[in-house]
């Protein structure tokens, strides 16, 4: 089971990304914030696998959470904006969804991101900085 959090400041959008997720067998949900502020204070006390993120929101960005983040979950950004895209492909984003996100584009970007997240648990580089930490 893959732990996910959503950040958007938008309500709708924010339950429309849960609606679609909770269908997902292999993920679970665990934090649902509207602000990057909300985000990183859930992600300094509780780790994600998956970060599903707005990226324009007032405060703290999507963009900016990453780029704050030194040992950061698989991120994947929904927003309406696609010149957003090349920026958080920069910052090692797994993927980009233009709103309105639609349930096979999730499952699209899910797949992705458990892809990534199994391939880098079973690499040494990552079991020795598991170790080490």
């Amino acid at each position: 089971m893959y732990r996910c959090l959503i950040t958007d400041d938008n309500i709708i959008e924010r339950d429309l990304l849960f609606m679609h997720l909770s269908s997902i067998e292999q993920i679970k949900v665990v934090a649902i914030c509207n602000s990057g502020e909300e985000a990183m204070a859930y992600l300094q006390h509780s780790p994600v696998d998956i970060v599903f993120s707005d990226i324009d929101m007032p405060g703290i960005s999507g963009i900016s959470m990453l780029k704050e983040m030194k040992h950061h979950p698989v991120f994947i950004f929904v927003s309406s904006y696609p010149e957003y895209a090349a920026e958080s492909y920069n910052l090692d984003a797994i993927d980009y969804i233009v709103k309105p996100a639609t349930q096979e584009r999730i499952k699209k970007a899910i797949t992705k991101a458990i892809d990534y997240i199994e391939i880098k648990k079973n690499t040494p580089i990552e079991q020795e900085r598991i170790v080490q930490e």
